[in-house]
């Protein structure tokens, strides 16, 4: 089945909302968000709350080639993501040994995916579930969106599911009762006799500054809202308020500035303007190389 036809069984058949991604990416495709005519510039936040148009998904999978995110948190989705096999493994030996009869079920029938290191579980949630960490296990949840079949990562691989049940469930501590452990920061990683400690624990490095630089690095404010990217400053619509006349300056160093409604920053401030997210949200996203 292509991307195309994987979006409308997605948003007709099981009810989830869907957003276009780059090929061989996990960012959101913004070009091809912008010429759907939304109001304020290239974001994909109003599909955290409603279904795309069958007119938007021809538009958006019809043409150059796209990868399929599907939104997490709207109609109760949620996505485990185990980061690697043995995170999965984890949780595969406690939903046999000590979960509940739907853990059980999910993890022998539920829909899951093959990412390229882990594992993507699936399961709808009859509770509002905010998303957060444990260790190396992403909850994904409100407002967050996962890589879906069949998108190509950027390291080649093709994401398979399995075609299977995707289940329902009262409360997320039915599959999945573990939840984040603050951890200090420290200079090596501790080791721990407890597998769910360790995962606990393990270091996280989504939204180190390594990410930050990475994101600048590769992708700029004109990227984002879908201007051709200039060496020379630019003065455009602003993509997060209502611009009559061009007032937002694009800078060459890769800073923008609105000198209608005062907003400015870099190219995260930006996605957070457009999506209504925070710093860590918004590096998540943007960060090609940590994207689900």
């Amino acid at each position: 089945m292509g991307v195309y036809e994987e979006a409308q069984r997605w948003v007709f058949e099981v009810g989830y909302s869907v957003i276009p991604l780059r090929y061989r990416d996990k960012r959101p495709a913004f070009d091809a968000l912008k010429i759907t005519g939304q109001e304020h510039g290239a974001g994909w936040a109003e599909y955290k709350t409603r279904l795309p148009t069958e007119a938007e998904l021809k538009m958006w999978f019809t043409g150059p080639r796209r990868n399929l995110g599907v939104v997490t948190g709207y109609n109760g989705l949620v996505v485990l993501d185990f980061d690697t096999q043995d995170a999965y493994a984890l949780w595969h030996d406690w939903a046999i040994d000590q979960g509940s009869d739907v853990a059980h079920q999910i993890v022998r029938e539920g829909y899951q995916v093959k990412s390229a290191r882990g594992v993507h579980v699936y399961v709808q949630v009859g509770e509002p579930v905010t998303s957060y960490q444990v260790g190396v296990i992403d909850v994904k949840a409100e407002y967050g969106y996962v890589a879906a079949p069949p998108s190509i990562h950027p390291s080649g691989h093709k994401y398979q599911g399995n075609d299977k049940v995707l289940f329902t469930v009262n409360c997320l501590d039915d599959v999945f009762p573990f939840k984040p452990t603050p951890c200090p920061r420290a200079v090596s990683a501790p080791v721990y006799d407890s597998p769910w400690e360790s995962a606990d624990h393990a270091t996280e490095e989504r939204t180190a500054p390594g990410a930050i630089d990475r994101i600048k690095a590769d992708l700029s404010p004109a990227d984002l809202i879908g201007v051709a990217a200039s060496p020379r400053k630019q003065v455009v619509l602003c993509p997060v308020h209502n611009d009559t006349e061009p007032s937002c300056y694009l800078y060459p160093d890769g800073h923008w500035h609105c000198f209608g409604c005062g907003k400015g920053g870099d190219v995260i401030n930006l996605y957070m303007e457009l999506n209504k997210c925070s710093t860590k949200e918004a590096i998540l996203a943007l960060d090609t190389g940590h994207i689900l």
